[in-house]
């Protein structure tokens, strides 16, 4: 079907006569109803006059009177049918000359007489005619270039179209002739002709998709620069565009001479199996100073989908693919001579995670990141260097050493953004939301142990962002200088945060956002402070985003446009920046006291690459004269990363600054002890120091350097950072580096080569680091009784999910002081591991406990083991009215462990009838674990009388645990009749558990009788949908049905800030997905799962069911799953799981068909409309101190 239908007849019917009008309106009236039928939309178009320049013998004006009377009646059909009509008439009018150009026969039209047509047709429609909709002085098309390339492209598809529907040798397609030899193949084995011209209709799409892109948007300057809205005080203005080269824009980079080379890809995101790729790296150079580009050169051509490079004296590092190659030009004419590889093995799963956002570190490291896809196993001189999911690389350059962090995936799923501070403290941005503070998480270890968990986030932009840039430019105002800025290429925006210190950790604050944009295209991916001081803008320009939610091949994803903007504060000189390529190694070290972060960085990078012979004299004379100068400790700390980018170790340097005023100085100098470490007299001493220093981050900074030494002493040194108050970067610090050292300290502490110097210290590393081995140690230390009470219980809880009988036991023996050990051991307790007569008889002597919470755990413990002599007793407890609740509810959690004990099944339905509500709710739980037909009919029984939704959801938690729950669950319901609202307690727990049972949504949407039934899949019902929430849906109401407790989106969804964040946060959803994506995400959630929510479900072999986000695990030997709802972990054996799937969403199939049509619309109407578009400004994260 199609939206509108232009339709045109009546110019060649009118030279029938007036004899034969009547039968030609009763046919036409029988082709418009017949279209109405399927069509919206109806133009129909008066038939089209008789022009001159046709034969001389034909009466033109007679024609005319004869044809007008046709166009009478076809405006009467039109009107009486409801079509739109669109008289042709008035070109008759027009003058002589005039008619002779219009039509080159009286018929055809010439190209002009085609334009004159759009026009008189635009006119009557109420279309205002473009100023650029004008004919080129040859009247063969526009003027201008966009529309003309739109016509022809239009040309282009509708010769496409006639060879598709009107295809020569149609008989040998279609017709008689499809048998002869000519429209087979040479062996006749199948037909060829149908084949190719099949080929012709992708083509058509293409095309038809090329104009709808052309036509959507202005894609000029000016269109975007409308739609800019810009912090008060600022002007924005283009300086390079595609003319310049720039098209696709990925990475940029400034040199020391003030140009900027940007990096673009045009074979983003697959290069086609013919393609030869050929994407570039530009300088750009604005040679007269007047804020617009003016000369362009390519470094590098024929790359191939490169994301990111960083530049050296002589040449740049390019990061393509697999590989980090170098580029050297050698006779510095700014065009590489030749390349090399430098490494290869980078991951390249997904392309929008290879390898980016190079940056170099104070100390002239080389820093990159790699995405959740990326799998990488780089060979290198020192080893194997490997990284899976997303990582950040640390290259040093002169050693070749190769190092990764934060693998895997310890930061966002695609950290894609790195800068540091004034004083070198490392920022991390994901390409999601999440703003890191790197530097506690610097430790090398691949402990699965999540940095925003642990202890947060420094911020989050508002939409999913990248990059981000410090601002320290005089040229900028003073109420932005410290800031970050965030290029938000998804709400098209720039976000502002001012960081602040937190204890050993940074947090920001966010503030109103410093740019945004209505223009769809306008996509900012970097965000650069340049050598004049103004803020450059890397705008990838482009209407799709989506890298996996459009196809590659999507004819919208925009190859010809890129800008980059310049955003300069009114009012204000530019910065004049020094003349770096004429400054001599003296010159260049007193720029390291300038004012401009963009001086002092370049002027740092072109020391790093002098002469180290030449420059060592010279930096320690300098070195010494900072001693007396009052930002000496700041050019200390430039002048120590200039030792490190040479590998000089100057101890004297070191420690000045070790000692310095600023903590961030003493902080950033504990980082270059762990770096010249093996070339230190005692490394040890000075990090003990440090370990005891009165600053939170140095002591952070501490722990981190001792987390690279691989010895016994530093585990011992780095625990000593419990002595002082830890917060939780330091906590996170002290962790990783548990995990880290373990290589040394755990076969130390095994041959008693280990002392900690507190028990406390070692009870901190026993409870991070789970290794049985060493539970011997473990137990003994909890014997010394040297332990706190908190740390003794922690231990023992760990002790408690060991699989060892010796450590039950010990655990058990326990169990009167420390009773919550007994809890641990219910939660991690099976048959196999209680299964011991030692354990039996602990338990039976805890049974004489006067504690009742020890008793009633004794019980359950005793059900787990299926102590049969026990089996008649439990009964007798459960039913006596004399006994605590407490131990009534462990005896009936204990039949539930045994589903052959008839005398228990018949206990458990009695129960179910118990006066005590909490008795009636446990003995159904245990009922459906032994009977679960009986035990689903008493669920429905006690649901039918809940008075509380909470109990509802803790009851179902039995039906859904298991494979046959909810088809069970669906059979007992489908038997009794609930009351409305107890069934859409059901059906919102069901959606907020992610179940997609067909059954009990059946049964379910039969109670609500609204049944809308799961459609099958296709692309036109998608589009229908879309069309139909576009004109009849609400965006008010859908914020309703968003938010009600029915549908229960927020739930499980974040809009503006609000809610949770167990599915996909859906603020601007419509400015990044398409408005297709949008209804298939939520019609059918399983077609579509954003990276990072792809849940997993797993059966055991004893048909046990969880369902989750994997948490990855040091355990070999288990998934672990996090539950969405309660962050509560399974733990699942690899041997126990009989099935596993790794696609699922957690948002349930069928959530729509207990939604009216009207329902869906209004709820896909709000998601594509302004109303879940953040406002601004935001509320901020945390307020400043």
């Amino acid at each position: 079907t199609a939206d509108v239908a232009v339709i045109e007849f009546g110019q060649m019917e009118s030279l029938d006569g007036l004899e034969r009008i009547d039968e030609f309106t009763s046919t036409y009236r029988r082709v418009l109803e017949e279209l109405k039928g399927f069509t919206p939309q109806i133009v129909v178009l008066g038939p089209s006059p008789f022009f001159q320049n046709g034969p001389a013998a034909i009466d033109r004006a007679q024609r005319n009177r004869v044809l007008a009377q046709y166009d009478q009646r076809v405006q009467q059909l039109a009107d009486e049918l409801g079509c739109i009509y669109v008289s042709q008439f008035a070109l008759s009018e027009s003058t002589s000359a005039e008619n002779r150009r219009i039509s080159t026969n009286g018929l055809r039209r010439t190209p002009y007489g085609q334009w004159r047509m759009a026009v008189e047709i635009l006119k009557q429609l109420g279309v205002p005619l473009s100023v650029d909709a004008q004919l080129a002085d040859d009247g063969q098309g526009f003027r201008n270039d966009k529309l003309e390339t739109i016509r022809q492209d239009i040309l282009a598809k509708n010769e496409l179209w006639f060879r598709y529907f009107r295809p020569t040798n149609w008989a040998f397609l279609y017709g008689n002739r499809q048998q002869t030899e000519s429209s087979w193949d040479v062996a006749k084995k199948k037909r060829w002709f149908p084949k190719e011209v099949d080929q012709l209709f992708p083509m058509i799409e293409q095309v038809e998709f090329r104009i709808a892109s052309r036509a959507s948007g202005d894609n000029t300057v000016a269109a975007e620069l409308a739609g800019f809205r810009l912090a008060d005080g600022y002007t924005i203005e283009l300086y390079a565009d595609e003319t310049d080269g720039v098209a696709n824009p990925v990475a940029s980079q400034w040199d020391h001479r003030g140009r900027l080379w940007v990096l673009c890809t045009l074979a983003y995101a697959q290069v086609g199996p013919m393609e030869a790729p050929n994407d570039k790296l530009f300088i750009l150079e604005d040679t007269n100073g007047d804020g617009r580009v003016d000369n362009t050169k390519v470094f590098a051509d024929g790359l191939n989908m490169p994301t990111g490079f960083a530049l050296v004296d002589g040449g740049a590092y390019i990061g393509q693919g697999t590989q980090l190659l170098y580029f050297a030009d050698l006779d510095k004419d700014d065009r590489y001579d030749r390349s090399h590889i430098i490494y290869s093995g980078f991951g390249t799963d997904d392309t929008h995670q290879n390898i980016n956002s190079f940056n170099w570190s104070p100390g002239g490291d080389l820093m990159f990141c790699q995405g959740m896809h990326a799998f990488s196993r780089v060979e290198t001189p020192w080893g194997i260097s490997r990284a899976d999911w997303s990582a950040v690389w640390r290259l040093r350059t002169d050693s070749q050493r190769l190092d990764p962090y934060l693998s895997p995936n310890l930061s966002s799923d695609n950290s894609w953004g790195i800068t540091f501070g004034r004083w070198g403290e490392m920022f991390l941005k994901g390409n999601d939301k999440q703003l890191y503070d790197a530097s506690p998480a610097m430790v090398p270890t691949t402990n699965p142990l999540k940095m925003e968990a642990a202890y947060g986030l420094m911020g989050r932009t508002v939409a999913k962002s990248m990059d981000i840039e410090l601002i320290e430019s005089a040229h900028l105002p003073d109420d932005l200088q410290g800031h970050f800025l965030i290029a938000g290429y998804f709400d098209r925006s720039i976000e502002r945060f001012q960081p602040y210190r937190e204890g050993s950790g940074f947090k920001c604050r966010r503030l109103p956002k410093f740019l945004e944009s209505d223009h769809p295209a306008f996509r900012p991916i970097e965000v650069h402070v340049g050598p004049d001081g103004a803020i450059y803008v890397l705008d990838w320009f482009n209407p799709i985003i989506g890298h996996y939610q459009s196809s590659f091949r999507h004819p919208m994803r925009d190859k010809l446009h890129g800008r980059i903007w310049r955003i300069t504060a009114k009012d204000r000189p530019m910065v004049q920046p020094p003349n770096l390529a004429a400054q001599d190694a003296t010159e260049m070290l007193n720029l390291l006291r300038h004012r401009e972060s963009w001086v002092r960085t370049q002027a740092k990078r072109r020391l790093a690459e002098m002469d180290s012979q030449e420059l060592r004299p010279i930096l320690n004379r300098w070195i010494d004269e900072a001693a007396n100068d009052p930002q000496r400790e700041h050019l200390w700390y430039e002048a120590i990363g200039v030792c490190e980018s040479h590998g000089f170790v100057d101890v004297r340097l070191l420690e000045s600054l070790l000692s310095a005023q600023e903590p961030l100085a003493r902080a950033y100098a504990t980082r270059v002890v762990r770096r010249w470490s093996s070339q230190l007299t005692d490394p040890y001493s000075l990090l003990e120091d440090r370990i005891r220093d009165s600053d939170p981050r140095v002591r952070m900074e501490a722990v981190v350097a001792l987390s690279h030494l691989l010895s016994p002493r530093s585990i011992e040194l780095a625990m000593c950072a419990l002595d002082a108050p830890v917060d939780s970067p330091l906590e996170y610090s002290l962790t990783q580096t548990v995990h880290a050292l373990a290589p040394a300290w755990v076969p130390a502490l095994k041959s008693g080569d280990l002392k900690f110097r507190k028990t406390e210290h070692a009870a901190f590393v026993f409870a991070t680091y789970s290794l049985q081995e060493l539970n011997v140690e473990l137990r003994g230390l909890i014997e010394s009784q040297s332990l706190s009470p908190e740390s003794a219980e922690a231990l023992l809880l760990q002790l408690a999910a060991s699989e060892k009988v010796e450590d039950v036991l010990f655990v058990l023996n326990y169990g009167e002081v420390y009773p919550a050990v007994l809890d641990a051991l219910v939660k991690f307790a099976d048959r196999t591991r209680l299964n011991d007569a030692g354990i039996a008889s602990r338990l039976t002597a805890l049974l004489g406990s006067k504690q009742t919470e020890v008793r009633a755990n004794a019980i359950q413990l005793l059900g787990i083991a299926g102590g049969e002599q026990y089996l008649p007793i439990f009964p007798q407890w459960a039913t006596d009215p004399a006994e605590p609740i407490a131990i009534r509810l462990a005896a009936i959690h204990a039949l539930g462990r045994d589903g052959t004990n008839d005398r228990g099944v018949t206990t458990l339905q009695q129960l179910t009838k118990d006066s005590e509500r909490e008795i009636q709710l446990a003995s159904v739980i245990s009922l459906i674990r032994t009977n679960v037909t009986k035990g689903m009919r008493e669920l429905v029984r006690v649901v039918s009388s809940a008075d509380d939704e909470a109990e509802v959801t803790r009851l179902l938690d039995a039906v859904f645990d298991s494979r046959e729950g909810p088809q069970h669950f669906a059979d007992a319901l489908a038997e009794v009749i609930l009351d409305e609202n107890r069934v859409k307690w059901i059906v919102r727990d069901v959606h907020r558990r992610g179940v997609s049972d067909a059954s009990l949504q059946a049964v379910l949407a039969n109670r609500l009788g609204v049944d809308q039934g799961t459609p099958e899949y296709s692309r036109e019902l998608v589009e229908q949908i879309v069309r139909e929430a576009r004109r009849d849906g609400s965006p008010t109401r859908g914020e309703v049905v968003f938010k009600s407790e029915f549908a229960s989106c927020n739930q499980c969804h974040r809009v503006n800030g609000r809610g949770p964040t167990i599915g996909p946060d859906l603020t601007n959803v419509a400015r990044g997905l398409s408005e297709q994506l949008v209804v298939e995400s939520i019609v059918w959630p399983n077609r579509q799962i954003k990276e990072g929510y792809v849940g997993t479900q797993v059966i055991t072999v004893d048909g046990k069911v969880a369902r989750g986000y994997i948490v990855k695990s040091n355990r070999a030997d288990r998934l672990v799953l996090k539950d969405p709802r309660t962050g509560d972990l399974t733990h699942v054996p690899l041997n126990m799981i009989d099935e596993q799937s790794n696609t699922l969403s957690l948002m349930p199939e069928g959530l729509t068909r207990l939604m009216t049509k009207q329902e869906l619309l209004d709820i896909v109407a709000y998601l594509l409309s302004s109303n879940s578009i953040a406002p601004n400004p935001p509320a901020p994260d945390t307020p400043a101190p």
